[in-house]
Protein backbone atom coordinates (compact mmCIF):
# COMPACT_ATOMS: atom_id res chain seq x y z
CA UNK A 1 0.00 0.00 0.00
CA UNK A 2 1.23 3.71 -1.00
CA UNK A 3 0.17 7.07 -0.20
CA UNK A 4 0.89 8.51 -3.80
CA UNK A 5 -0.16 11.91 -2.62
CA UNK A 6 2.42 14.02 -4.57
CA UNK A 7 5.16 15.64 -2.19
CA UNK A 8 3.95 13.66 0.69
CA UNK A 9 6.23 14.17 3.70
CA UNK A 10 6.45 14.60 7.48
CA UNK A 11 5.60 17.91 9.35
CA UNK A 12 8.50 16.59 12.52
CA UNK A 13 12.15 15.44 12.67
CA UNK A 14 12.19 11.79 11.61
CA UNK A 15 12.89 10.29 14.97
CA UNK A 16 8.98 11.40 15.96
CA UNK A 17 7.71 8.85 13.74
CA UNK A 18 10.05 5.79 14.31
CA UNK A 19 8.88 2.88 16.67
CA UNK A 20 10.63 3.20 20.09
CA UNK A 21 11.30 -0.41 20.44
CA UNK A 22 15.25 -0.73 20.03
CA UNK A 23 15.50 -3.66 18.08
CA UNK A 24 13.73 -1.36 15.44
CA UNK A 25 15.73 1.71 15.73
CA UNK A 26 18.98 0.47 16.45
CA UNK A 27 19.81 0.01 12.97
CA UNK A 28 17.65 1.89 10.86
CA UNK A 29 17.94 5.78 10.19
CA UNK A 30 16.59 8.22 8.03
CA UNK A 31 17.98 9.68 5.44
CA UNK A 32 15.99 12.92 5.50
CA UNK A 33 15.39 15.19 8.59
CA UNK A 34 11.13 15.39 7.35
CA UNK A 35 10.98 12.63 5.57
CA UNK A 36 9.10 11.87 2.43
CA UNK A 37 6.95 9.36 0.68
CA UNK A 38 9.92 7.35 -0.13
CA UNK A 39 11.73 7.56 2.48
CA UNK A 40 8.66 6.78 4.64
CA UNK A 41 7.98 4.16 2.14
CA UNK A 42 11.79 2.38 2.84
CA UNK A 43 11.01 2.84 6.57
CA UNK A 44 7.73 0.74 6.20
CA UNK A 45 9.46 -2.08 4.44
CA UNK A 46 12.32 -2.21 6.60
CA UNK A 47 9.32 -2.61 9.43
CA UNK A 48 7.99 -5.41 6.90
CA UNK A 49 10.79 -7.16 7.00
CA UNK A 50 11.81 -6.42 10.92
CA UNK A 51 8.25 -7.12 12.33
CA UNK A 52 6.36 -9.38 9.56
CA UNK A 53 3.76 -7.06 9.85
CA UNK A 54 2.31 -8.08 6.29
CA UNK A 55 1.58 -11.45 7.49
CA UNK A 56 -0.77 -10.06 9.85
CA UNK A 57 -2.99 -8.12 7.09
CA UNK A 58 -5.40 -8.36 4.21
CA UNK A 59 -4.79 -5.96 2.11
CA UNK A 60 -7.39 -4.84 -0.71
CA UNK A 61 -10.80 -5.72 0.60
CA UNK A 62 -13.53 -3.37 0.88
CA UNK A 63 -15.00 -2.92 4.40
CA UNK A 64 -18.53 -2.85 4.18
CA UNK A 65 -18.99 -2.43 8.22
CA UNK A 66 -17.40 -2.42 11.66
CA UNK A 67 -19.39 -2.56 14.79
CA UNK A 68 -17.82 -2.76 18.25
CA UNK A 69 -18.33 -5.62 20.73
CA UNK A 70 -18.39 -4.63 24.17
CA UNK A 71 -18.19 -8.13 25.98
CA UNK A 72 -15.19 -8.88 23.71
CA UNK A 73 -13.89 -5.45 23.66
CA UNK A 74 -12.85 -5.91 19.53
CA UNK A 75 -14.16 -5.11 16.18
CA UNK A 76 -16.26 -7.37 13.71
CA UNK A 77 -15.35 -6.01 10.60
CA UNK A 78 -17.12 -7.31 7.48
CA UNK A 79 -15.70 -6.49 3.80
CA UNK A 80 -17.83 -6.91 0.46
CA UNK A 81 -16.57 -10.55 -0.46
CA UNK A 82 -18.00 -11.85 3.11
CA UNK A 83 -14.96 -11.90 4.81
CA UNK A 84 -15.82 -11.12 8.85
CA UNK A 85 -12.81 -10.70 11.32
CA UNK A 86 -12.26 -9.52 14.86
CA UNK A 87 -9.15 -7.00 15.55
CA UNK A 88 -8.41 -5.19 18.80
CA UNK A 89 -7.91 -2.33 16.59
CA UNK A 90 -10.03 -0.48 13.56
CA UNK A 91 -8.65 1.81 11.76
CA UNK A 92 -10.22 2.96 8.47
CA UNK A 93 -7.86 5.83 6.92
CA UNK A 94 -10.45 6.84 5.05
CA UNK A 95 -9.17 10.63 4.97
CA UNK A 96 -9.31 13.17 2.03
CA UNK A 97 -6.15 11.17 -0.06
CA UNK A 98 -7.62 7.86 0.30
CA UNK A 99 -8.60 6.15 -3.17
CA UNK A 100 -11.18 3.26 -2.76
CA UNK A 101 -8.76 -0.10 -3.60
CA UNK A 102 -6.99 1.47 -0.62
CA UNK A 103 -9.35 1.12 2.15
CA UNK A 104 -9.46 -1.61 4.10
CA UNK A 105 -6.14 -3.54 6.29
CA UNK A 106 -7.54 -5.87 8.71
CA UNK A 107 -6.48 -8.55 10.73
CA UNK A 108 -7.49 -11.95 9.70
CA UNK A 109 -10.02 -13.38 12.31
CA UNK A 110 -9.10 -16.47 14.60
Amino acid sequence: MQNCYPGARVDSDAPIYQLFEKEVWSDFSFKERYPGGPELRRYFDYLDKKLDVNSHVDFKRTVTGATFNEERRQWLVECEDGTKAWARWFIPSIGFAAKVSHLCEVASAD
